[in-house]
């Protein structure tokens, strides 16, 4: 059995030269992360076969989240100023790390794990839906592939993405 909190998101709050993101922020405090590949198929049914053959030539992956906010986190800042500012285009897109907690290696510098970093476009749906506490909610779908890589994470709980070790 793997524990949820083996597989941790991280968004990026600092970008490279090349526009990478390059330092990223621990998603805290998100009652719900949840990946969908979402497949595309294609199907064809041949005249000489008894049988229909599918296979998937593309994936539109998504993520739902929703979180209780916290005015003074990065995260939380990002994806309520996309949701109150009704931000669209580039302005609404982020970039998330996928880090695998459960693969990591001891290094001298600290822990590394190995990660899968993708951009997406942050898509709001609700906000305040909670009685007690004040929450933000939507889906991230994305734009473009993804990167494979390893997150350093430091002593201050951050990340920092490395494509190789």
């Amino acid at each position: 059995m793997i524990l949820r909190s083996k597989k941790i998101p991280f968004l990026a709050t600092e970008f490279s030269s090349d526009g990478k993101g390059s330092k990223f922020a621990r998603m805290t405090n998100f009652t719900e992360f949840n990946v969908s590949k979402n497949p595309k198929e294609h199907s064809s049914k041949y005249i000489d076969e008894d049988f229909e053959r599918s296979e998937i030539v593309a994936y539109a992956t998504s993520a739902n989240y929703k979180f209780d906010y916290e005015p003074d986190n990065v995260v939380h800042q990002k994806l309520a100023q996309v949701a109150d500012e009704e931000l669209t285009g580039d302005a609404a897109k982020v970039t998330i790390a996928i880090v695998d907690m459960l693969n990591g290696s001891e290094v001298a510098s600290g822990n590394v794990y190995p990660c899968r970093v993708r951009e997406f476009s942050a898509v709001p749906s609700s906000e305040g839906d909670d009685s007690d506490i004040y929450t933000y909610s939507g889906t991230f779908k994305a734009v473009g592939a993804t990167t494979l890589g390893y997150m350093q994470i430091n002593e201050d709980g951050s990340g920092t993405f490395m494509e190789t070790l």
